[in-house]
């Protein structure tokens, strides 16, 4: 028998479902229009704002699916869980742990030019690599982002090696069975060039902290630069020394 546990924090909207579906169930509190009614209404208004058709679809995909919903009678409770669970298919997560077993792994080494690599089928996000010596790693594309902190304050993400490493050394790898959380990891950072402070170019790296799937922040802050080797550590003080060269070079530009 299939067992999941999922304790949804209801949002705002959910709450919202959830007492318009303690109106649908109780007649004499019944609202003019049903649950089904409100949303179909909510999307014409909508598409009279949309001219482009693939973001009508969008619209129309969504109402048909909350009418599916509705049909099922949820509680404002399982319908949170139902969301929950729709969240994570749509973002290519599994229903319950991923064992390490010959039949959840595809043969990638032909695309990596050498053995030992295997692309899990039940998450294509999951890689498993078998080294010469046996040993086995696991790398999740989707569990960590980097979250680069601007001087002017503004942010952007993307995802990095270096954030990767940096989780699985202060969080831990990933072991198996492997349940991946909803939210990933974020490695928040500001990077610069220390030489030329050109626009899109780094060479020095300043990792501020980490924030986990529940918003709790992981005091992890660390210095790196771009050597031949990669990016590897660096003191504070060579740090500041490439920050001051950063601002100098950034005045003159």
């Amino acid at each position: 028998m299939l067992t999941i546990k999922i304790k949804p924090r209801l949002s705002a909207l959910d709450e919202s479902l959830s007492r318009l579906l303690y109106l649908k169930e109780h007649p004499r509190r019944r609202l003019h229009e049903s649950l089904s009614d409100w949303a179909e209404r909510e999307v014409n208004l909508a598409l009279k704002d949309n001219t482009d058709p693939y973001g009508s679809g969008c619209l129309k995909s969504a109402l048909k699916a909350f009418r599916s919903l509705c049909d099922d009678n949820h509680s404002g409770f399982s319908i949170g869980i139902t969301k929950c669970l729709l969240n994570r298919l749509i973002d290519g997560k599994p229903l319950t742990p991923i064992e390490d077993t010959p039949d959840v792994w595809n043969d990638t080494s032909d695309f990596w030019g050498e053995s030992g690599h295997y692309q899990c089928n039940r998450m294509s996000a999951l890689f498993k690599t078998v080294a010469p010596d046996g040993s086995v790693s696991y790398h999740d594309v989707d569990r960590t982002i980097l979250v680069e902190v601007y001087d002017d304050g503004h942010e952007s993400d993307w995802h990095s090696g270096l954030a990767d490493k940096i989780v699985d050394e202060v969080c831990g790898p990933i072991t198996l069975p492997y349940y991946p959380t909803a939210q990933p990891y974020k490695v928040y950072a500001q990077q610069f060039d220390s030489v030329n402070a050109e626009v899109g170019c780094f060479d020095t790296v300043h990792i501020i902290k980490i924030v986990d799937h529940e918003g709790n922040e992981i005091p992890c802050e660390r210095f790196y630069a771009e050597m031949d080797t990669g990016m590897e550590p660096i003191s504070k003080e060579e740090y500041d020394r490439r920050r001051a060269s950063y601002e100098t070079a950034k005045c003159k530009n």
